[in-house]
């Protein structure tokens, strides 16, 4: 996108420059809220312990 372009809201933008493609679906911001929520929720598990780390965590001594 130039400099001071205006992307409307809940727009999908692809490529080199960006351009506007087409607006999001009611379907894909529930799909990507979900994922988000997921990720979330795995972080915290993790930084929790109740997930172990596959080879140790990150800040032991190897």
């Amino acid at each position: 996108m130039p400099p001071g372009a205006v992307i409307p809201p809940r727009s999908l933008v692809m490529g080199v420059p960006g351009r506007v493609v087409r607006p999001v679906t009611e379907d894909e911001i529930a799909r990507t809220v979900a994922i988000s929520a997921r990720y979330r929720d795995l972080a915290a598990k993790y930084a929790a312990g109740a997930i172990p780390w596959p080879l140790g965590r990150p800040d032991s001594d190897r």
